[in-house]
């Protein structure tokens, strides 16, 4: 990055060592960044979060961290299924005498 553009954007608070990772801040998908997307995004850099601006974030780590225990609780489970001596492998005769049975 050009010295003047460093100078520039520190003075505007905003930390420019990563540019790649600043540049995918302030991109807004499209693989450009506009001058819209260039003072839309400074803007959120700049400064401390607030709250407020903390507040979705915080609420999708939660929804996030319940489907994990959700998962772990579900693998537990299958896990000591699998493990239990209670599961038994038929074989190809008992399955078709079984059959036979029903019918």
């Amino acid at each position: 990055m050009l010295p003047k553009v460093k100078l520039w954007m520190s003075e505007l608070g905003v930390n420019v060592e990563d540019s790649e990772h600043l540049f995918e801040l302030l991109d807004d998908g499209d693989g450009t960044v506009s001058c819209e997307d260039f003072v839309r995004g400074i803007s959120k850099l700049k400064g401390e979060a607030r709250a407020q601006d903390l507040v979705p974030v915080v609420k999708d780590c939660k929804r996030i961290l319940q489907l994990c225990r959700s998962l772990q609780q579900s693998f537990d489970e299958i896990t000591h299924k699998l493990e239990s001596p209670e599961v038994i492998s038929l074989s190809d005769d008992d399955f078709t005498q079984k059959n036979r049975a029903v019918v």
